[in-house]
């Protein structure tokens, strides 16, 4: 079941935007009132940008402006967004691919003091070993990444492998 919402995940995040305050969302954050949503790698929220975005299937990242309350579409992958975080500061966000054996990370901006248009474009990219096969077995854990610092990530893998990347 957790594999077909997967592949909704942009679907349900534009349902739950509508449905939750946006007052409610700045204070109590993603987490505390979508914690089921946030159980997925494929969704990340930066509180400090008042950001949240949502790795597809299709390989593209949504990325919600909930300042302006809207959703600009990047294509970043060939194949499905496996795991996705902000950085810290809300200045970067990674994205990877397992199918695609790719890692890339995406500066995010906005004009003078958060005015203005959004632009978010890809600053670096890696390319990552494969995973075997019997790794694939639980997509929901199949990777997951963390900030180390503002600059620096650690890609997690089902298989215990830990791989570090820097911006």
């Amino acid at each position: 079941m957790q594999s077909e919402i997967a592949g909704l995940l942009v679907e349900v995040m534009d349902i739950a935007l509508h449905c939750v305050d946006g007052n409610e969302l700045k204070n109590r954050g993603l987490a505390e009132l979508c914690p089921a949503i946030c159980k997925f790698n494929q969704i990340s929220h930066c509180a400090q940008t008042r950001r949240i975005a949502v790795g597809a299937n299709s390989g593209n990242l949504a990325i919600y402006e909930l300042r302006q309350n809207k959703c600009q579409m990047i294509p970043a992958h060939t194949h499905p967004i496996t795991s996705l975080a902000f950085s810290p500061d809300g200045k970067y966000l990674v994205s990877y691919s397992c199918a695609e054996n790719r890692l890339s990370f995406w500066q995010t901006s906005t004009g003078m003091f958060g005015l203005g248009q959004s632009q978010t474009r890809c600053t670096k990219g890696y390319s990552t070993a494969p995973i075997p096969d019997v790794s694939r077995l639980n997509p929901m854990r199949l990777a997951k990444l963390v900030w180390i610092n503002n600059r620096t990530v650690t890609l997690m893998l089902a298989d215990g492998s830990e791989t570090r990347f820097n911006v």
